[in-house]
């Protein structure tokens, strides 16, 4: 990693988007577990374009960004059923949540706030004034702290350097601690728990820079592929996989920031900017990175070489991929297709398709329940899944 004009070396110290609907269009049907994998299909606000569960209080949160309003429904993850719906700023598009301090963190792009949630009630606790353009945000329990990634390269945006930044939240309260100064356009971010580092792709730069989660302090930055896009730690490994949208992947020695591998995955037409592009993710049980290519197909990796080990086709236009460790499942968001692909997290292979509403968009896993919640874009709805085979 550079850093002014030497080479430093990082010590290792102490977040997780048309079809047939499955249901009513617009409303609400429970099926009974044998009824087949969609157990039921929730109304919602328009436009839903991000979810994450909390397994410690068994909710949902579902961020809906249409109509002009920011929206989240609250779930029941048991059941699926609608408990809430409250307000947050305009253009909801990342949510994050911390189960040691029972908190949802919400980005509002459109009014560049983050709105702090109850994660048992659903009540908006606080919202922070952030005004740098807000894009992705990553928890680190271990620190307590909350990491925004500001500015999207749009003129004026950005910190006062006139690239972007970094926001530094405190994971209880949600007060802004500082603003950290990172590269151009920063959009995907991840922390590395294990080593109290955080990792934030730069699309317009073509790097990753590297923060200590702590402190916050500037570790220096990492040439990558170009328009670096999504990111995803690997803790047992010590690697950190970075999607690029020259449709590439690198693989960084997590400790020491090097390179070690650049191979080349599947094709597709990337959007920048795009939340939605969260196409890359881990399972350390089974040591296989999986990316969704923004076309049709999904690149299965080796977590330890970098190696591509499978490229499956797994629908029209992909969204997004999520893993369930516990069954050993990965989930792959088909916008096009209107569906759900399910793989084998060993094997890479399609063990079934599951056809949801219009335009699933983004996806998280409930492990504790065995559920998947599939936000629908176009049908304003969300797929509650069976996780199980």
């Amino acid at each position: 990693m550079t850093h002014g004009h030497g080479v430093i070396r990082v010590l290792a110290a102490g977040l997780v988007l048309v079809g047939m609907i499955a249901g009513r269009t617009g409303g609400t049907e429970a099926h009974g577990r044998g009824a087949g994998p969609v157990l039921r299909t929730i109304a919602v606000g328009a436009s839903p374009a991000a979810v994450a569960v909390d397994e410690q209080t068994g909710r949902a949160f579902v961020l809906s960004m249409g109509d002009g309003h920011g929206r989240v429904s609250v779930l029941d993850a048991g059941n699926g059923r609608l408990l809430r719906t409250v307000a947050v700023g305009t253009s909801p598009v990342a949510v994050a949540v911390d189960e040691r301090t029972n908190r949802v963190f919400v980005v509002n792009a459109g009014s560049g706030t983050v709105s702090v949630l109850d994660a048992r009630s659903g009540i908006v606790m606080r919202t922070s004034a952030d005004q740098l353009a807000p894009r992705m945000v990553a928890v680190d329990e271990k620190t307590g702290r909350v990491f925004v990634t500001n500015g999207a390269g749009a003129p004026g945006q950005g910190s006062v350097t006139g690239g972007g930044s970094v926001s530094v939240l405190d994971a209880r309260r949600g007060t802004v601690l500082r603003i950290i100064p990172v590269g151009l356009a920063p959009f995907a971010l991840a922390v590395d728990e294990k080593r109290s580092l955080v990792f934030v792709a730069n699309q317009r730069d073509n790097n990753v820079s590297v923060l200590d989660a702590r402190t916050g302090q500037s570790l220096g930055t990492v040439a990558v592929g170009l328009g670096p896009y999504a990111l995803a730690v690997d803790e047992r490994s010590g690697r950190v996989f970075v999607a690029n949208s020259d449709s590439t992947v690198s693989a960084l020695d997590a400790g020491s920031g090097q390179v070690l591998s650049t191979v080349a995955v599947g094709t597709g037409v990337f959007i920048a900017f795009d939340p939605g592009f969260g196409g890359l993710a881990l399972d350390e049980t089974t040591g296989r990175a999986f990316v969704a290519n923004p076309g049709s197909s999904v690149s299965v990796l080796d977590a330890t070489s970098g190696a591509v080990l499978r490229t499956v086709g797994a629908g029209q236009l992909l969204r997004t991929v999520a893993v369930d460790e516990r069954d050993r499942c990965v989930f792959v968001a088909d916008y096009g297709g209107g569906r759900v692909s399910v793989l084998d997290a060993h094997s890479g292979r399609i063990v079934r398709t599951v056809a949801v509403g219009r335009g699933p968009y983004a996806l998280a896993v409930d492990q504790g329940t065995h559920r998947v919640f599939v936000a629908n874009y176009d049908g304003n709805t969300v797929s509650v899944l069976d996780a199980g085979r």
